[in-house]
């Protein structure tokens, strides 16, 4: 009788170690998930941030091809 309560508490030892692994196993999917969205999240700021900064750069060519126009004709003049 002593030998079988010593193999029911090895068993449930191990089982408790199983279910802390599958645990911990399943957790790391999900810490995962969530670092993925926040990177996500984090490339869709930058993408719109580019796309403002391109905006800005188009903008500043334009005018600077304007003021090369108003040199190159005041040279001339």
């Amino acid at each position: 009788m002593n030998w079988l309560q010593s193999s029911c508490d090895k068993i449930d030892t191990k089982r408790s170690l199983l279910n802390d692994a599958k645990s911990s196993v399943q957790e790391a999917p999900d810490a995962e998930k969530a670092e993925a969205c926040k990177l996500k999240s984090r490339i869709v700021a930058l993408e719109d941030c580019n796309g403002k900064k391109d905006g800005e750069i188009g903008k500043l060519n334009a005018t600077l091809e304007e003021n090369k126009m108003k040199i190159k004709g005041s040279i001339w003049a």
